[in-house]
């Protein structure tokens, strides 16, 4: 193929990005990889263990997601910085390498800490009430508080193996099992009410469509619907700081398969004849 050391040839200034799984370099460099497969590798699930105790996927593409940004970042800033530059650059961007970005805190905590896992904020973690989900978590003492006065366990407070961070997560398994079998006792909204009343950190564990459906959401526009050709309304999640798309504006309508492939083609010089080649040869796929 053509790459960078070809391409600088005729243009020093060239910015170059490779996008791979692993990298440029290495001895698996060549080897194939998915954002399932990078979640495994890069540690990223053995930091998401669910109820079982076993390590889980995100479940949504994460690393492919967070590559596509940090490869974005690499170039916008590179195109910044290359002003009045004689010399471009060769960007290699990873899947590896991004899940690894994304995890650096925790990365650095694994290595300071000698390899061993630590159980931070405890009790933080997802608990079933009675019709559904809650998330509790805290940062604080007067958080812990809040969390023994809102679930009316104020004996909790008194007892030596949950005085502070480090020993509840000592006794972590009993203070779970203690919290599980208080919880299904109110509906999720009744202890939501009363652990933010105490001053507590917590939310219910809301579906897409909660979050859609949310005076919150709605009030800030952060997901308006962008009406498709072929599908009608779709919620479409604003991209953070940037300037929204007024309705109507074509920049909003996502193409079809294909569609828009020969006058692409057209404006970088390709004739018909040519575009009709790569059609019969199968190269090309056109929905014109």
């Amino acid at each position: 193929g053509i790459g960078y050391d070809e391409i600088k040839q005729s243009n020093p200034r060239v910015l170059y990005l490779s996008v791979s799984g692993y990298g440029q370099r290495g001895p698996m460099r060549e080897e194939p990889c998915t954002d399932t497969v990078m979640q495994a590798f890069s540690g990223l699930m053995s930091v998401n263990p669910g109820n079982d105790g076993a390590p889980h996927r995100i479940g949504f593409l994460i690393v492919d997601m967070v590559t596509g940004l940090y490869a974005y970042q690499a170039l916008a800033t590179a195109l910044h910085g290359r002003s009045g530059a004689k010399q471009g650059r060769h960007m290699d961007v990873s899947l590896m390498q991004s899940a690894a970005a994304i995890q650096a805190a925790k990365i650095s905590e694994y290595a300071l800490a000698g390899g061993e896992p630590r159980v931070l904020n405890a009790p933080a973690g997802t608990y079933r009430t009675s019709d559904g989900w809650i998330a509790i978590t805290l940062v604080s003492h007067a958080h812990w508080v809040a969390i023994c006065e809102g679930l009316e366990l104020p004996q909790l407070l008194d007892d030596p193996r949950f005085a502070d961070f480090e020993t509840r997560a000592e006794h972590l398994q009993a203070l779970v099992e203690i919290l599980n079998d208080r919880l299904p006792q109110r509906t999720t909204s009744e202890w939501s009410a009363r652990l933010v009343e105490a001053g507590g950190l917590c939310n219910a564990i809301h579906d897409f469509g909660d979050w859609l459906n949310h005076s919150q959401v709605q009030a800030t526009d952060a997901a308006p619907t962008v009406q498709q050709p072929r599908v009608g309304g779709v919620p479409t999640s604003a991209i953070p700081g940037m300037i929204p798309l007024v309705s109507g504006d074509p920049r909003q309508l996502a193409p079809a398969v294909g569609e828009h492939g020969s006058e692409i083609l057209r404006e970088c010089g390709y004739d018909d004849a040519a575009i009709d080649a790569l059609i019969a040869n199968a190269a090309l796929f056109v929905n014109e």
